[in-house]
């Protein structure tokens, strides 16, 4: 009976232990390598009318005013560089995490979605649209920066690494924003 005891007790002792976490700065150097997270991506779409300014193009029909579809792709993120990990000094457990916040990573003009309605013949593309796409982003990215893009992509950053952190043993993780106070 007393040869059996240790083998029964096996299961109660394999419960208790647990690997404990990697070290904060083991898992800050990982993350780092990813250097960009991004989170969170919009999709808008922009019409474009060129016409030509010049009244005498216009008269003899040099030049024929164009309308061109667009479509922007938008990516945010976290810039995992900056990203700084310390262990809580009284839980193991607790990571504080800071970063600095969300921002816009890429703001591209699609080029295989770009639609004329009408236009001149053989006008495609048209020499002014490229400088039309790019005089517009700016107010791209106003409109995705006003309609919660880069909270969105926080938030879903933050997520994304409390749940590798989690699966490494850490149970409690706090977030520092670099220009702002600390968030849940």
């Amino acid at each position: 009976m007393k040869p059996l005891l240790p083998f029964a007790l096996l299961p109660l002792l394999l419960s208790t232990c647990r690997p404990s976490p990697p070290p904060p700065e083991r898992i800050a150097y990982h993350i780092k390598e990813v250097l960009l997270l991004g989170t969170y991506e919009y999709t808008y779409r922009d019409i474009i009318y060129i016409e030509d300014p010049n009244w005498l193009a216009r008269l003899f029909k040099v030049d024929h005013p164009l309308l061109f579809s667009i479509v922007y792709h938008i990516q945010a993120g976290i810039d995992l560089s900056t990203l700084t990990i310390t262990r809580h000094p009284t839980d193991p457990g607790h990571l504080i995490i800071s970063h600095e916040p969300a921002r816009i990573l890429s703001i591209d003009a699609d080029e295989r979605a770009i639609h004329e309605y009408f236009g001149a013949p053989n006008t495609y593309p048209h020499p002014r649209l490229l400088e039309e796409i790019n005089r517009r982003k700016p107010a791209v990215e106003q409109l995705a920066i006003s309609q919660g893009l880069l909270e969105k992509a926080q938030a879903r950053a933050h997520l994304l690494v409390e749940e590798l952190l989690r699966e490494a043993g850490y149970t409690t993780i706090e977030w520092h924003i670099e220009s702002g106070g600390p968030e849940g």
